[in-house]
């Protein structure tokens, strides 16, 4: 699964996967990835993301990190996307 991200500053849904080694946060945007850095987490919010990501994200140290208002808290069930991370292909579960 991946972690859906908002932008506060402009509205930008970027996708996001906690990096399996040191715990960090990458985020892709498009064709490149990054290293969120804990203090970066103030300027977005969680959309999307499974129970186990949201702790994984807080034993990272993103604690500025918080869910958006329209937040969907997602099981890996039928019917749930993953993102293209930078650790694995896009696939779908089907419905």
């Amino acid at each position: 699964m991946c972690v859906i991200l908002r932008c506060l500053v402009d509205n930008l849904l970027l996708e996001a996967q906690l990096h399996p080694g040191p715990l960090a946060l990458i985020v892709i945007d498009g064709d490149e990835a990054f290293t969120m850095e804990a203090v970066e987490a103030a300027f977005y919010e969680v959309v999307s993301a499974t129970p186990e990501e949201l702790v994984g994200i807080e034993q990272a140290g993103y604690r500025l990190l918080k869910a958006a208002p329209d937040f969907e808290s997602l099981r890996q069930e039928i019917g749930k996307s993953c993102c293209k991370g930078y650790f694995g292909e896009r696939h779908r579960i089907k419905k």
